[in-house]
């Protein structure tokens, strides 16, 4: 089958919040992508994101009502990124809920899954403390997994790499270890609840993809699509790191993955300048194209 070539709208995304949504969405569609993935993170950790007002609602049916206008598709999205398991504060207990809201975004937009990381707190990651951070991401997950049942929406969790750790003072990232993370998303016991891949990710980890991906299977539902040096995170397009971008391919058809195929592949986007970006929208497309052709 023919994968849909996404991107992520965090490509066009600004911190500032000077960028209205819809024009970030019809920019990035005016560069060739009918297909898009709501980045929620992006919109959740500040207070003057519309995101995070009353009339949050309102906002994201915004998006909808334009995006059906224009034959435009979200088929992917991304819930807040943060330390689940950190300190609480104002700003923590506000990601908390928006993580539960993100369900209901999604159901609003048509978009069938969203992706969310694991929480990880300091430990040895032995078993013990794998089967102790296994039970506590199933109790915080849990009102997201009832959102995801009451709203149809599901749920999908990504692999990470041990070298994040560091950005939780831990001395790993729980669920870098494929095996973590399929005893994870089966221990919900819920088809509301799969995996999300990304291939950037696993190339920090130096994990095989090919051996991983066929232990996933079916529980695939999502992935994300950026190449890097294998050192770091760089989110990159492909054919600029040093993944195997025909291998990946024939891999994800084995497996018989059927979903989106999506772009985190934002860096070089936005570090061009603003005439040259839809310039740069368009080769990530043409890239998309191309590998997507490839059996």
């Amino acid at each position: 089958m023919a994968f849909e070539v996404t991107t992520s709208i965090n490509l066009m995304f600004d911190f500032e919040f000077k960028y209205p949504v819809l024009e970030q969405v019809e920019r990035i569609h005016r560069a060739g992508f009918d297909y898009l993935d709501f980045n929620f993170s992006d919109w959740s950790d500040s207070e003057k994101s519309p995101f995070a007002q009353e009339n949050w609602r309102e906002w994201v049916q915004s998006v909808r009502d334009y995006s059906d206008a224009h034959g435009i598709r979200f088929t992917q999205a991304h819930g807040p990124l943060y330390n689940v398991f950190g300190e609480d504060t104002p700003l923590k207990r506000q990601l908390d809920r928006l993580s539960v809201q993100s369900i209901e975004a999604a159901a609003i937009m048509g978009i069938p899954w969203i992706v969310y990381h694991a929480g990880t707190e300091p430990g040895e990651f032995d078993a013990a403390h794998i089967a102790s951070l296994k039970e506590k991401n199933l109790r915080w997950f849990a009102p997201i997994v009832e959102a995801c049942e009451k709203y149809n929406v599901g749920l999908a969790i990504e692999n990470m790499a041990s070298a994040f750790g560091k950005h939780h003072g831990t001395k790993s990232c729980y669920c870098s270890n494929t095996d973590d993370l399929i005893e994870l998303v089966d221990a919900f016991g819920s088809d509301k609840v799969g995996i999300c891949w990304d291939t950037g990710h696993a190339n920090v980890e130096h994990t095989n993809q090919v051996e991983d991906l066929r232990k996933i299977g079916k529980r695939l539902k999502a992935i994300h699509i950026q190449d890097n040096n294998g050192v770091m995170d760089q989110h990159l397009p492909p054919y600029l790191g040093n993944l195997d971008w025909p291998l990946l391919m024939h891999t994800f058809r084995e497996i018989g993955y059927e979903g989106p195929f999506t772009f985190e592949a934002h860096t070089e986007v936005r570090k061009m300048p603003s005439p040259c970006q839809d310039d740069a929208m368009r080769l990530l497309k043409s890239l998309g194209d191309y590998l997507v052709s490839l059996k």
